[in-house]
């Protein structure tokens, strides 16, 4: 299978190819969701424990699910001040793409 070319809107994509690169948007959404995990807040853990890493055929992402205070968390509320953990691990996944060849 590895070399095999498919054609899809007028784009030719060699699967091996596209496996190397999902690989690679898999390792930094990793780190961006090690990055995140690292700088959560720490009540219960539950907001912690509910970041993910979602990835599909050509995307990786992460984020929270389940939980309905991450972004008062992260940006704050008129009663508390921000503790940013998302955007911070942003550029941890961005020196991660640097670093990956």
């Amino acid at each position: 299978m590895p070399g095999r070319m498919v054609l899809h809107q007028d784009i030719v994509l060699n699967f091996a190819q596209g496996r190397r690169v999902q690989r690679y948007l898999e390792r930094i959404a990793r780190a961006g969701q090690a990055g995140a995990k690292r700088r959560a807040a720490v009540d219960t853990g539950w907001m912690r424990d509910h970041i993910v890493v979602e990835s599909g055929p050509g995307f990786a992402r992460w984020g929270c699910v389940d939980t309905s205070y991450d972004v008062d968390q992260e940006y704050g509320t008129w009663k508390m001040r921000a503790h940013p953990f998302m955007r911070p691990s942003v550029q941890d996944a961005i020196r991660e793409a640097l670093r990956v060849r």
